[in-house]
């Protein structure tokens, strides 16, 4: 059995945001709507891309493909910041390569925005904003702090859960054991390892663990529910966790997590027999404080990677302190 991680896809998402690659998605808006369109242009004017030429803050687009399909044509204009949308024309580019309806962004004195989409005005407030720096790191912050609670769950409880039913005869067993400050409820599976010629070797193959309520310290709890299997070297796993007053000081920041829930599908394995395959699929939100100063963020979407070579989220929503955001350029195909 190999360890637990069934979440790497948000420890290398918080590599690349906190390295300043950010990812982008469209989550539940379709490809012709306003909100995609933000998301194409945040997308397309971080980093470079094919079809993007810039001149000053003037960035010229030419049939641009975001991570969920969109294609866009046109120019955006940026503020001094390079992240602030001042003003864009564009079309949707169409799959035989004609153009669709118009979007138009302006700019307002006092800082408003006048929207259109197919000559229909938009509200603002449905358009998700360029995420800035300050978002990046909020949101990067928050998946270093669950990782690492998340982890503390795995090798404090989890591990040790594996351990004592490995060696047993093939079979599905109650869990009767008891943990300090831990109840659960559930089940695991044994069955021969995989691979191997000795039928007396056995291993956990799956587990399925209805509810649990961990205490950690200082008054941290983790609580939810855990179901995980494994077959040919695939990891898989629903989880519905609550994570309560936990204090994080990884790298010497004060995190504490008051109260973050996560529930996803994830999954982990071998991929052209060499690479791993991270998947996320499912939402992570709630609050957390840094500093004394408190932040609320929801994410809910899909994560796949590939080692360090291949990121992408092809859909996504992500909310921070009440603003809808819009991630930057995704797709890296890195080089080792």
């Amino acid at each position: 059995m190999k360890r637990i991680t069934a979440i790497a896809a948000i420890a290398i998402l918080t590599i690349f945001i906190l390295a300043g690659c950010n990812p982008d998605g469209n989550g539940s808006m379709t490809a012709n709507s306003a909100s995609s369109i933000m998301k194409a242009m945040t997308e397309a004017i971080d980093g470079t891309n094919p079809g993007v030429t810039s001149e000053g803050n003037t960035f010229k687009v030419d049939g641009f493909q975001a991570a969920d399909g969109t294609k866009i044509a046109g120019t955006i204009t940026v503020g001094p910041d390079g992240l602030t949308i001042e003003s864009a024309e564009l079309w949707i580019v169409k799959a035989d390569g004609s153009a669709g309806p118009v979007f138009k962004l302006v700019s307002e004195d006092g800082g408003g925005q006048d929207i259109t989409y197919d000559d229909k005005p938009v509200s603002p407030s449905s358009v998700p904003k360029p995420m800035t720096k300050e978002q990046g790191i909020i949101f990067a912050i928050l998946m270093e702090g669950y990782e690492e609670a998340y982890d503390e769950l795995v090798e404090d409880i989890f591990d040790d859960l594996f351990e004592r039913y490995e060696e047993r005869p093939a079979g599905t067993y109650k869990i009767e054991e008891t943990f300090p400050h831990f109840q659960i409820t559930g089940t695991v599976t044994v069955d021969r390892e995989e691979w191997d010629d000795d039928w007396d070797d056995t291993e956990v193959v799956a587990v399925d663990i209805s509810s649990f309520s961990f205490e950690l310290f200082s008054g941290a709890r983790i609580s939810g529910s855990f179901k995980w299997s494994e077959k040919r070297d695939t990891e898989k796993a629903d989880i519905d966790l609550v994570i309560e007053n936990y204090v994080s000081w990884d790298d010497s920041l004060p995190i504490t997590l008051e109260k973050v829930a996560v529930n996803a599908s994830v999954s982990e394995g071998d991929f052209r027999n060499h690479d791993d395959i991270f998947t996320f699929d499912g939402s992570m939100s709630g609050s957390f404080t840094l500093h004394g100063e408190k932040q609320d963020i929801s994410f809910t979407g899909k994560i796949v990677a590939e080692d360090d070579d291949f990121f992408h989220i092809p859909s996504y929503n992500l909310v921070i302190n009440g603003e809808s955001v819009a991630l930057g350029h995704i797709d890296r195909h890195n080089q080792r």
